[in-house]
């Protein structure tokens, strides 16, 4: 059985860990990218797309960089760390 008390335990309990896990997300000039981050949007799988928008996002156990990549009329999202390192 279920008491209210409970329920008001379990829905504060849901809202705290909903607060732990949002993530913060500042825009970065992607002039700006580390070298590393540059090098691989330089490399031979993204050479053909144009980094146009990036942001640093830390979710609360990391830290990575969210990256707008267009090609003509297509666009993608990529993630890498601050090594240049792809984030799944």
């Amino acid at each position: 059985m279920l008491t209210a008390g409970m329920a008001l335990s379990t829905n504060e309990t849901f809202a705290q860990e909903a607060v732990a896990t949002q993530s913060q997300e500042t825009p970065v000039d992607v002039k700006e990218l580390p070298e590393v981050v540059k090098t691989t949007l330089a490399s031979e799988m993204y050479k053909d797309w144009t980094a146009t928008k990036a942001s640093l996002v830390n979710d609360g156990s990391r830290e990575y960089y969210k990256i707008t990549l267009t090609k003509e009329s297509e666009s993608m999202e990529v993630k890498l760390d601050k090594e240049g390192k792809p984030v799944q």
